[in-house]
């Protein structure tokens, strides 16, 4: 074995074991001010390591044998089996969706009635109510993540052993279909010769720790859609529209990126699938009425969390503008309005956006990196940008690399320091210094990059004219 060879199989299997053994710290017991800071470097630890181990690979754009690739997918389960025991101690969002699950269980539409509701009130039993956050506002999530909630409680109700453990039954749920969508990625990939991207997203250590130790639905709507993208590679056009719609409708976080998959070739079959898919997904929760969007108005209005160029470009003052140049009130063009007209604002940006990205399709720019920069843009503006959100582009990057969104993954984990002063009994207070200072390498190689006309990195150089080459490059 040459040395240079020795060299890249010690970066990726050595960075594998390195990410294994901060995985593996997570079982060691420490106050919960302790804990968060352990997740917190955990997190910017491995992410540097899996970002190491990426630039590394994707250098060389070495074609990938079977047996590595089987050893990538390994590893990747290995990883998520590692995180799966560990209880939740940066979110309790996962209450939530076991809730929802024990709703519908009971024949109560979850939309219907929040946790706080008294109609609910023979429900608050376990270790699941206690923790719900926000318990009176109604469900937030779409339909398809209601289905996985269902499953969940399915489970925990006729597997012996995942009786009374019904956190345990939720994450294997997810782990159930997030590892199915990674493997047809990982098929997809190889039978493309793309193997080695894998990596990207199969061994991110901020998608692990999210989707397993902190149990977030995510793991279920990334999982379809790389399971999309990994039947788009194997030309299975219907099959991929379908995943497309159970991804958006288990978080509508990916709807940006829907714009460029609809203008790859066969997109009638892909828009088939989904506007099925989509319509018959829905369809059992149809009679919800507004309580099905009650709560995700609220969310739209009031949430903030982390939203540094949202913050800089005052998007929360765009909405009362009108109204103040009217009244003559313009020392307050840039403060905050009424919730309707942070609603506006945060509208007004987001269709920005989505016709952002549908211009670059119209000027006939490759629908891979319109499905990357249009989806990161649209998080990076965005009032509220926790941690898991920024999982969503990793199976894109399979695609289409740009170093930016990989170089988030590292540093979004520092949004995590809000945690120590909220354990310590000084409230939930934002450090919005430190939360700048980890935007700050993101936008220097966004803007760096867009600065040379640089898009990004294709996986691999363009062959036969087939719709999966127009996507990636």
């Amino acid at each position: 074995m040459s040395w240079s060879k020795f060299g890249s199989h010690l970066v990726v299997w050595g960075g594998a074991v390195l990410i294994e053994l901060l995985l593996l710290s997570g079982y060691l017991s420490l106050p919960p001010s302790f804990d968060a800071l352990r997740w917190m470097w955990v997190l910017v630890i491995g992410g540097a390591i899996h970002f190491a181990i990426v630039h590394h690979v994707l250098k060389r754009r070495k074609r990938v044998r079977p047996h590595h690739m089987a050893l990538f997918v390994l590893v990747a389960l290995t990883f998520r089996l590692t995180a799966v025991p560990l209880a939740p101690s940066l979110s309790d969002d996962l209450y939530r969706n076991i809730w929802d699950g024990k709703t519908q269980a009971a024949g109560i539409d979850p939309y219907a009635h929040a946790p706080a509701d008294p109609a609910v009130a023979h429900l608050r039993e376990g270790e699941v109510w206690p923790e719900i956050n926000h318990p009176e506002l109604r469900t937030i999530y779409p339909p398809v993540a209601l289905y996985f909630s269902r499953g969940a409680v399915f489970l925990e109700e006729n597997v012996s052993v995942l009786a009374g453990r019904p956190v345990l039954a939720w994450k294997l749920v997810l782990l159930a279909v997030e590892m199915s969508g990674a493997v047809l990625l990982a098929w997809g990939l190889y039978r493309k010769n793309r193997g080695i991207a894998f990596l990207l997203y199969g061994w991110s250590p901020l998608a692990v720790t999210e989707f397993y130790a902190s149990g977030h639905v995510d793991a279920a709507g990334v999982g379809l859609l790389a399971g999309a993208t990994g039947l788009i590679f194997l030309r299975q056009r219907i099959l991929s529209g379908v995943l497309l719609a159970a991804s958006f409708l288990t978080k509508l976080l990916v709807l940006p990126a829907l714009v460029a998959f609809a203008a790859l070739r066969g997109k009638r079959k892909r828009l088939a699938g989904f506007g099925v898919a989509a319509v018959l997904l829905s369809l059992p929760f149809w009679n919800s009425g507004a309580g099905a969007i009650d709560s995700l108005r609220t969310y739209q209005a009031r949430w903030e969390f982390n939203g540094v160029v949202h913050r800089l470009l005052h998007v929360d003052a765009w909405g009362a503008i009108p109204e103040r140049i009217e009244r003559g009130e313009w020392s307050k063009l840039g403060s905050a309005g009424t919730e309707a007209q942070k609603k506006v604002g945060r509208a007004i940006l987001s269709l920005l956006v989505l016709a952002g990205a549908a211009a670059a399709v119209r000027a006939g720019a490759r629908p891979a990196v319109i499905a990357v920069w249009s989806l990161g843009v649209f998080l990076l503006v965005q009032p509220t940008i926790h941690p898991w959100y920024i999982t969503w582009i990793l199976p894109l990057l399979t695609l289409h690399y740009v170093r930016a969104f990989l170089v988030w993954t590292v540093t979004i984990p520092f949004s995590y320091e809000v945690l120590l002063t909220q354990r310590l009994g000084q409230g939930w207070i934002e450090n919005y210094p430190l939360q700048a200072a980890s935007l700050l390498p993101v936008l220097f190689f966004m803007i760096w990059d867009l600065h040379r006309r640089d898009f990004g990195m294709p996986i691999l150089e363009p062959s036969a004219d087939e719709e999966t080459d127009r996507l990636a490059f």
